[in-house]
């Protein structure tokens, strides 16, 4: 740029070897820059402020467009914009010293032979000018300004006289041209245009959480402009199997339409085996790629299947990491997006829910797990369908499941919940219910975490499967005084199980048909501080741990106490049963447990009968059987308790060999029904169904004539209920044993 030969006509004896200390040196444009201009400012001041300053005239320019050229293609294609500016500058003032004092803004001072010609500088600056709007190339705004001598007392003054109409000259241009991003590129050299292009394609790609593939593929179409190439095609492939059977996605960002063969093809395989493949085509009649040409489209095809394969990881980590096997939501997910609600302030005036499907173990063995699967995927889409983009879902596992949704959402959430239908083929359908635990997150809630909603939807939901009647239960105040019991009945029961404050009391069997007292149930009851404490408050509570099974043994252990002694006293006894709740299903040792304590107060197995209730599972019906099985081997009676009143399969009393089934009252038809009502119907078929089976059959709560009239119409010899008696502490059932029979 003629840098020595403008040195030395810079005027006033001014130490010019400074101006090439690196220090005051543009390292962009090899200009001198604002520190080299700020020490030239200071001499010239000098001299004006003594009156011996030449003449001379300040321009400050402006390269219009920058920001543009740099958001467009990058930062080397701006710094290449700038130096091409500071040529056309230069080259038109080559007497006069140029400072780069700003990103895109120069200044020139203007003396001796470029000041005395400065007005035809300035046209043939203009025409360049002229020349370069009319084609969208590159504009420079500027403005130039005169020292006055006697007025201007400084450098400055002079300087802010030249910006002021660099920035009205500005304002006009902007307003007549703007630059043409084409013409601008194409006026590149096509070395500096591959780089242009490239850094581009690089930054576009790594615009992490803001990948714009339109951006990208743009940017291919004018790199494959370039190498005269006709198609790009990816091949993209999760595993080696999907690869060996060509099933991967077929990606093509570019396709001029004309015929093609292969020129280049790369090939890269991921740490989690997932490939990606890239070729590129050329059509025949097109020059053949150079050896530099060549190794720039492998290049750009490296940085492509890199960023691809890198996505494809991405979304694999995020598929193992928020999703499970199944592709449902997990608890991460879950725990992800209310993070997100929390730090949007969205999750106040949002509802939580979690639920349970009910018994969903009917459909997988009416209708075979792949059609299980299938509902439970329906009906988890459709719920999310349902909540819409407001809320989200996820799995915890099994048929279990986590959601937040939208306040004004809530009551179709809940209706949905309560039940849903669902087509299985063109002859079957099924409905859906669940248990779920809900907590509406009111604006006065402080949710810092997930922990602050999950406990409390979780507390619900535990109450909700903890009731019969209850299937949906909203979080309250009153729930955490029911948490605060339950807490106290679990710090009682070890000191009430070592103090024997648990009593059993014998509720009796009898034969409707003779009077005679044929067996009884043992029911727990629990004393404390002079109190009964009612069942209901502490067996569901019990239900929810591991905490049953130990009072369910203790109750054995104390009936079997009993036995023992009206043994001992000579009395006839009869067979107890003794109730085990599901939690013992676990317990591959139960069988012997039970054989341990019974042989340990010598009662004679017959005497023993275990209730077990119905299973709601396909695992616990093999665990059931399996237990059941045991237990007859060692000589011990086992009854199904409360058949009907849940989700009864006809498998239980088929499969597993039962000696006794107990129907729910639920299941007696109610006073005034017909013998063609379907409750009457079901009633008399089941007691017929077990009869022809070989099982005894009882049927519990039986209270009044009306339903004695119906065990004998329907051949139900045994019946257990208030209509005989109540539960019996163990000295007042002692006489009924005595008695034998309740017809006197």
């Amino acid at each position: 740029m003629g840098e020595n030969k403008r040195t030395k006509n810079i005027p006033f004896g001014i130490n010019t070897d400074s101006y090439f200390d690196a220090s005051e040196k543009d390292a962009l444009t090899g200009l001198k820059n604002k520190r080299a201009y700020s020490q030239y400012e200071k001499q010239l001041d000098s001299l004006i402020k003594n009156g011996s300053a030449p003449d001379f005239a300040v321009i400050v320019f402006d390269i219009n467009d920058v920001t543009k050229v740099n958001d467009n293609f990058g930062y080397t294609a701006g710094d290449e914009f700038i130096k091409k500016g500071c040529y056309l500058i230069c080259n038109t003032f080559k007497q006069s010293p140029v400072f780069h004092i700003g990103e895109d803004q120069f200044v020139t001072l203007l003396m001796w032979g470029d000041y005395e010609n400065r007005s035809i500088l300035v046209e043939r600056l203009k025409e360049i000018q002229c020349e370069n709007a009319k084609c969208g190339l590159q504009t420079i705004a500027f403005g130039i300004a005169v020292f006055c001598k006697g007025k201007d007392s400084t450098l400055q003054i002079v300087f802010e006289r030249a910006k002021k109409l660099m920035y009205e000259n500005k304002h006009m241009i902007k307003s007549r041209y703007s630059l043409d991003i084409p013409s601008m590129i194409n006026s590149i050299e096509p070395n500096d245009r591959f780089y242009i292009l490239y850094e581009q394609l690089v930054s576009a790609i790594t615009d992490f959480g803001n990948i714009k593939v339109s951006k990208i593929e743009e940017i291919l179409i004018e790199i494959a402009k370039m190498f005269r190439l006709s198609k790009g095609v990816t091949r993209v492939f999760r595993n080696p199997i999907e690869e060996k059977n060509d099933e991967g996605e077929t990606l093509s960002c570019f396709d001029t339409g004309k015929e093609g063969v292969i020129v280049s093809s790369l090939r890269v395989v991921t740490s989690v085996l997932s490939s990606a493949s890239m070729s590129v085509y050329m059509s025949p009649d097109e020059k053949p790629l150079s050896e530099i040409e060549k190794w720039r489209v492998e290049l750009v095809m490296r940085t492509i299947l890199s960023f691809i394969s890198r996505n494809r990881l991405g979304q694999m980590v995020d598929q193992l990491t928020y999703y499970d096997e199944y592709g449902y939501p997990n608890l991460r997910c879950l725990n992800k997006d209310i993070f997100e609600a929390i730090a949007k302030k969205k999750i106040n005036g949002m509802v939580a829910f979690r639920y349970n499907l009910r018994n969903f173990s009917f459909v997988n063995d009416e209708f075979g797990r792949d059609v299980g699967d299938k509902v439970m995927k329906a009906h988890f889409e459709r719920l999310n369908d349902l909540i819409g983009d407001g809320g989200f879902c996820a799995r915890l596992g099994g048929d279990n499941f986590v959601g937040v949704c939208p306040a004004k959402k809530f009551s179709k959430v809940k209706a949905f919940l309560t039940q849903a239908d669902f087509a299985i083929d063109d002859r079957n359908s099924i409905s859906i219910q669940t248990k779920a635990g809900i907590f509406c997150i009111s604006d006065n809630d402080i949710i810092t975490n997930p922990g602050d909603i999950l406990g409390k939807i979780i507390s619900a939901y535990n109450v909700a499967k903890g009731g019969e009647k209850e299937h949906i239960v909203i979080y309250d105040d009153s729930l955490i005084a029911r948490k605060e019991k339950s807490m106290r009945i679990q710090q009682l029961l070890p000191d009430a199980l070592k103090e024997e404050e648990f009593k059993p009391f014998y509720q009796p069997k009898v034969n409707i048909l003779n009077g005679n007292l044929v067996g009884a149930e043992a029911l727990c009851r629990w004393f404390h501080d002079g109190k009964i404490v009612p069942p209901n408050d502490f067996i569901p509570v019990l239900e929810q741990s591991s905490d049953i099974c130990r009072l369910d043994l203790y109750m054995l252990e104390h009936v079997c106490m009993d036995l023992r002694k009206w043994l001992d006293e000579g009395i006839d006894v009869i067979r107890i049963s003794v109730n085990f709740s599901r939690k013992h299903m676990m317990n591959i040792g139960l069988p012997e447990e039970i054989t341990e304590i019974v042989d340990r107060y010598n009662v004679p197995h017959k005497y023993i009968e275990i209730e077990l209730t119905e299973t709601t599972t396909d695992i616990e019906f093999a665990d059931l059987k399996r237990l059941v099985s045991r237990l007859h081997q060692l000589g011990f009676y086992t009854s199904i308790d409360d058949f009907g009143m849940g989700f009864s399969s006809l498998n239980l009393i088929r499969d597993i060999p039962w000696d006794v089934v107990k129907i729910d009252r639920g299941f007696l038809p109610a006073e005034g029904d017909s013998e063609k009502s379907p409750n009457y119907i079901m009633y008399k078929h089941v007691v017929a169904m077990a009869k022809e089976l070989g099982r005894e059959c009882l049927t519990e709560g039986t209270e009044s004539d009306y339903h004695i009239s119906i065990l004998k119409e329907n051949n139900c010899d045994l019946a257990q209920g208030y209509y005989y008696d109540k539960p019996l502490s163990a000295e007042i059932f002692t006489d009924r044993l005595e008695k034998k029979s309740y017809f006197q």
